[in-house]
């Protein structure tokens, strides 16, 4: 019997060999990402920024989630930095989608008709995040992400609930005053990586050059979606600062 037991624990060894080298899994990247802390501070106007960052972990995994990403963690570990483990390699590009680096943001007006006299050429049809709805959006005018200075999540007291604030430089500030003069009455889409995030009513001129865009947000979606929009108006909020292969 004893020899028997030999030969069954050769076989049983090659055939978990070979189970092993096939049923193997991928490797595991480690990304430290760093967030900007100061920024965060400053643009949040909150001395807890480890309140923000760990909202935004949690995003940031819903959105991996969303993308299909292979198996992967987000932890906020504190002083501004999170652990993302993603099995697999190649998924760097992935990633940086995820944390919005970076993102392409206008702000344009939802057309109420399309004339023939428009036609393609002032139009484009553009989806909704949220449903299977495509509005049509004026490709002029528009104002650039690039002119977003601030966007922040905010309280609002009254209604208890949170809404994003906005605040453009001297140059938006200018076009969203001609934007929303010209077009009382319709709407002003955000349109983020070529899909329309959120469409507002147009209800009187802006002339100061700050906006809020309401919806009853809880704080972590106010928060997610300030931090998408900062992404699209310069530098982003996070970087990946090292990659590690885990054995």
């Amino acid at each position: 019997m004893a020899w028997l037991r030999s030969a069954l624990a050769v076989i049983l060894g090659l055939s978990l060999a070979t189970g092993a080298a096939a049923d193997t899994p991928p490797p595991l990247t480690r990304y430290v990402v760093h967030a900007d802390v100061e920024r965060i501070e400053r643009e949040w106007s909150t001395d807890d920024p480890d309140q923000v960052l760990e909202g935004s972990s949690r995003k940031i995994a819903a959105r991996l989630k969303a993308m299909g990403a292979p198996e992967h963690s987000v932890t906020y570990i504190g002083n501004g930095q999170m652990v993302v483990d993603l099995h697999g390699t190649g998924n760097r590009a992935l990633l940086e989608s995820a944390l919005g680096i970076p993102v392409d943001l206008k702000f344009r007006i939802v057309a109420k008709q399309v004339s023939e006299k428009q036609g393609a050429k002032g139009i484009d049809m553009v989806p909704t995040k949220d449903s299977l709805e495509t509005l049509s959006v004026l490709r002029s005018p528009s104002i650039s992400g690039l002119n977003l200075v601030l966007a922040r999540a905010i309280l609002d007291p009254v209604l208890d609930e949170y809404s994003v604030e906005l605040a453009f430089d001297s140059t938006g500030t200018e076009q969203l005053a001609r934007m929303t003069t010209m077009y009382v009455g319709g709407q002003l889409a955000l349109v983020l990586d070529g899909e329309i995030i959120r469409a507002s009513r147009i209800l009187e001129p802006i002339t100061e050059g700050r906006m809020q865009i309401s919806g009853g947000f809880s704080f972590d979606e106010a928060t997610d979606l300030a931090i998408r929009l900062q992404a699209g108006s310069g530098p982003s909020l996070f970087e990946i600062v090292e990659v590690q292969l885990v054995e």
